[in-house]
């Protein structure tokens, strides 16, 4: 069997949420068809600094002479589109896997006969709508309301979905959008972000300081705007003796010695000692970016958690007394009273909760889907040979 992996960014050294999802998926893949040849294609590191800077300038001037956003013409890799042309001329792919929506840019490329499945960790115009509205006036006129650049990446995300074969939705919230936004029948599944099983325990309770924990790539705007928030609407009132706020991540450097209390470490490329260490996972989230990755990461390894609704949305988790969403200021500042923080961290998620974002029981489920989108005649080859 033959799988071409198509992504738009590095699964391997993607530092954010996205990245922690793609792994996910790959591993499944992995496990699920474990004599497979997988021809991976992603881009190399993204510029950053004035490289990226002129590249968005172009990007934006390419944008006014053509039917595609600033966001497409940006995302398309020549070197992406070469190799993606060479794969599939090697030899015909049995499925195509398409990792985020943005990836359809390489659609023409690819044959006719192949199952498409797009994985969908967010919908990218969504996301792209706010940041247009978050741009300063003069920016956001050009792009949003002259160019209309997310109606055109909308558009485009709709032709990408509308002509695969099958959908694996990070949450139910994400499948029912993109059912929503092609109108049709699409078959698919929804997989939450899952994890191998892990020999990380928490460090032995109580101790002091409480440590709270939060976690992210920096470079990503809605991340930002968190812990800045948390600095400065929550953090004033919390901070005491006792308390300290930990915050790991690409870009996390700027945040070290921000307030009294705040320690940062940058990226990590073994999250093991920030897991174990952790006494409650914080997520104040501000802004609606799809399921965030690292919540599930936390109550995986057992951790209680203090999160916005913004911060749980499309989880759909049961009810747990070690998963708290504070809808406030008032309610976030409550929660970080010493009694109330004291009682959260002796708590942990319910094994059946933690249970749901195990890899292993997903495998089984997740190879049935694929094969159901391939030939009949294709899978019976498969299964005879198995």
């Amino acid at each position: 069997m033959r799988i071409v992996w198509v992504s738009n960014w590095n699964s391997d050294g993607h530092r954010g949420g996205a990245g922690t999802y793609a792994r996910c998926i790959l591993q499944l893949v992995e496990r699920a068809y474990p004599d497979a040849e997988i021809v991976r294609i992603e881009p190399e590191a993204r510029r950053s600094g004035a490289a990226r800077d002129l590249r968005q300038a172009a990007c934006l001037l390419r944008a006014l002479a053509s039917g595609h956003s600033a966001k497409w013409h940006f995302d398309y890799d020549s070197g992406v589109a070469a190799r993606v042309r060479s794969a599939v001329a090697q030899a015909e792919p049995n499925v195509i896997f398409l990792i985020g929506t943005g990836t359809g840019i390489y659609r023409t490329h690819l044959p006719a006969g192949a199952p498409v499945i797009v994985v969908v960790p967010s919908i990218e115009s969504r996301t792209y709508e706010d940041q247009l509205a978050r741009m300063p006036a003069p920016l956001r006129w050009v792009l949003r309301d002259w160019l209309g650049d997310a109606r055109k990446h909308l558009d485009f995300e709709r032709r990408v979905l509308g002509g695969a074969q099958g959908c694996v939705a990070v949450s139910g919230e994400q499948q029912a959008l993109v059912l929503e936004m092609i109108g049709k029948p699409l078959p698919s599944l929804v997989v939450p972000p899952v994890f191998p099983e892990t020999s990380v325990s928490r460090r032995a309770q109580p101790r002091s300081p409480i440590r709270l924990g939060f976690l992210g790539k920096f470079s990503w705007w809605p991340n930002r705007e968190a812990i800045d928030w948390f600095l400065a609407e929550i953090w004033p009132a919390a901070n005491r003796d006792g308390v300290e706020l930990h915050v790991c991540g690409e870009g996390s450097e700027a945040f070290d010695r921000r307030a009294p209390g705040v320690r940062a470490y940058g990226y990590r490329e073994d999250l093991a000692d920030f897991w174990r260490d952790t006494d409650i996972f914080i997520n104040p989230m501000r802004s609606p970016t799809g399921v965030n990755v690292k919540v599930c990461e936390a109550i995986h390894h057992g951790l209680p958690v203090l999160s916005s609704p913004e911060g749980l949305r499309g989880l759909d988790l049961a009810a747990d007394r070690a998963v708290v969403q504070c809808n406030s200021p008032q309610a976030w500042r409550a929660q970080l009273e010493p009694g109330a923080l004291d009682e959260l961290r002796k708590r942990a998620p319910a094994a059946a909760l933690r249970r749901s974002f195990d890899l292993t029981p997903v495998v089984p489920r997740f190879r049935t889907f694929v094969d159901s989108l391939r030939p009949r005649e294709e899978c019976r080859q498969a299964a005879s040979s198995a």
